[in-house]
C-alpha cells in the first residue's frame, strides 16, 4: 500500500493532461530523428563516391523539422569494387539503423509497459483514496455521534445536580423540623416527669397518710448527667411541706433501667436536708434511659415520700480507654 503523500504525487503525474500522448510522440520523434541522421550520413558518403541516388522524400510532419540540406552528387565512371564496398558499408549502416530502430521500439514497449503499470497503480491509488475518504466520512459521523452523546450526558449531569441541590434543601428543612420536634419532645418529657413526680407523691401520701403528729415530707432531685463510665454525685433534698429541711434522715437511692434495679445506695441528709452518694454511669452503650429513684420511709415526725428523675448520659469513653490511661 502506498503512503498518502506518495500516492498523491503519483496521482498528480498520472492525471496530467496528455501524459501518454506526449510520451508516445516523444518516442516517435526520437525514432524519426535517428532515421534522418542515418539517411543523411548515407547521402554524405554517396556524395563522395559519385553514385547517383533517387531524390529524398520528406517524411510527414513539420517541414521545418524534417528539412534535409541538398546534396550534390558527382557523375562519371567509378570503380565497381569501391561502389560494392560502399554499398556493403551502407548496408551495414542500414542494418545498424534497423537495430537502433528495433532498440527504440523495444524501449517504447518498455515505456508503454511502465505506463500501463503506472495506470494500474493509479487505479489502486484512486481506490485507496476512495477508501480513505469513506473512512474519513465514517470517522466524522462517529465524532458527531460522540459530540451528541456528550451533550446529552452534560444535560443529564446538570439535571442531576439541580435535583441534588433540591434534595439538600429539603434535607435542611427536615433537619430544622427535626430539631424543633426534639425540643418539643424534651419539653413534653419534662412535663411528664413532673406529673409523674406529683403522682408518686400523691400515691405515697395515700398509702402512708401522715399521723396527726407527722408533717408531710417531699423529696427534690436536682438534675444530674455525665459521660459514660464516669462517676457522678446523686443528690436528693428532703424537706417538709413548709420547705424546712429534715436533717439526719436516711434516704434510699436506686437506679433502674427499663424497670429493673441495677444499683442501690444509701445516704443521710445533712443540716440542709441534702444527701449525696457516688455513682458510676454504665459504659455499656446498650444501657440507656436510666432513672434515679429516691425513697424516704418516714418517721415519727415526717411522712414517707418518693421521687424519680432521669439521669442524662453523654458519649464519654469506653472502659478500655480509661484503662490505657
Amino acid at each position: 500500500m502506498l503512503e498518502p503523500t506518495n500516492a498523491a504525487a503519483i496521482n498528480s503525474v498520472v492525471n496530467s493532461s496528455g501524459f501518454a500522448q506526449t510520451l508516445q510522440a516523444t518516442l516517435e520523434q526520437a525514432i524519426e530523428q535517428a532515421l534522418r541522421q542515418a539517411f543523411t550520413s548515407v547521402l554524405a558518403r554517396l556524395s563522395g563516391s559519385g553514385t547517383e541516388l533517387p531524390p529524398v522524400t520528406t517524411p510527414p510532419g513539420n517541414p521545418a523539422d524534417n528539412e534535409t540540406p541538398p546534396v550534390d552528387l558527382p557523375t562519371g565512371n567509378t570503380d565497381l569494387a569501391a561502389i560494392e564496398a560502399q554499398r556493403r558499408q551502407l548496408m551495414a549502416e542500414v542494418q545498424q539503423v534497423q537495430e537502433n530502430l528495433q532498440s527504440l521500439q523495444t524501449e517504447r514497449q518498455n515505456v508503454q509497459g511502465e505506463l500501463t503499470e503506472m495506470q494500474t497503480e493509479r487505479q489502486a491509488i484512486q481506490a485507496e483514496l476512495a477508501r480513505l475518504q469513506q473512512e474519513t466520512q465514517q470517522h466524522q459521523t462517529s465524532a458527531e455521534e460522540v459530540r451528541t452523546l456528550l451533550e446529552q450526558l452534560r444535560s443529564e449531569v446538570q439535571q442531576l445536580q439541580e435535583e441534588r441541590q433540591q434534595i439538600q434543601t429539603e434535607l435542611e428543612e427536615i433537619r430544622a423540623e427535626r430539631g424543633t420536634l426534639q425540643g418539643e419532645i424534651a419539653q413534653l418529657q419534662e412535663e411528664i416527669r413532673q406529673l409523674e413526680s406529683k403522682r408518686d407523691e400523691l400515691v405515697t401520701l395515700r398509702e402512708n397518710p401522715p399521723t396527726p403528729f407527722q408533717s408531710p415530707s417531699t423529696v427534690t432531685l436536682p438534675a444530674v448527667s455525665g459521660p459514660r463510665n464516669t462517676i457522678v454525685n446523686l443528690a436528693a433534698v428532703l424537706r417538709t411541706q413548709a420547705r424546712e429541711p429534715l436533717a439526719g434522715r436516711q434516704l434510699n437511692f436506686s437506679v433502674t433501667h427499663r424497670g429493673q434495679v441495677i444499683w442501690r445506695g444509701v445516704g443521710t441528709t445533712n443540716g440542709n436536708g441534702r444527701a449525696e452518694v457516688r455513682y458510676r454511669i454504665p459504659g455499656n452503650p446498650n444501657v440507656d434511659n436510666i432513672q434515679l429513684v429516691v425513697d424516704f420511709a418516714g418517721d415519727a415526725d415526717a411522712s414517707a415520700s418518693h421521687a424519680e428523675h432521669r439521669i442524662g448520659i453523654g458519649p464519654g469513653k469506653s472502659p478500655l480507654t480509661l484503662l490505657r490511661k
